[in-house]
């Protein structure tokens, strides 16, 4: 059995998955052992097809880092102003 190399997703179109993978995402109906057997083939044949959909992949993973990393950010600020806030109340 070959393994496929990291860089794409097959995966069922449930909405978690769709919005996480986005574009990035090939898509197959989770009773269709057809289209997952071909949307695999594909990858593991066709190597221009593979380095499109990992470029597809790495592109969204970067797209969802740096989403991560602004909301961590804001997240952080926000953490600091309550506990800033929380400490000069408690000093009044």
């Amino acid at each position: 059995m070959r393994l496929l190399p990291p860089g794409s997703t097959v995966a069922a179109p449930t909405e978690g998955l769709k919005e996480s993978l986005g574009e990035a995402g090939i898509f197959c109906n989770v009773n269709d052992l057809d289209a997952w057997t071909e949307a695999v083939k594909k990858l593991m044949e066709d190597p221009e097809h593979y380095k499109e959909r990992s470029q597809a992949a790495r592109k969204r993973a970067k797209e969802l880092e740096d989403l991560f990393e602004g909301q961590m950010i804001e997240l952080t600020e926000l953490m600091e102003r309550a506990i800033n806030r929380k400490v000069k109340n408690e000093r009044q």
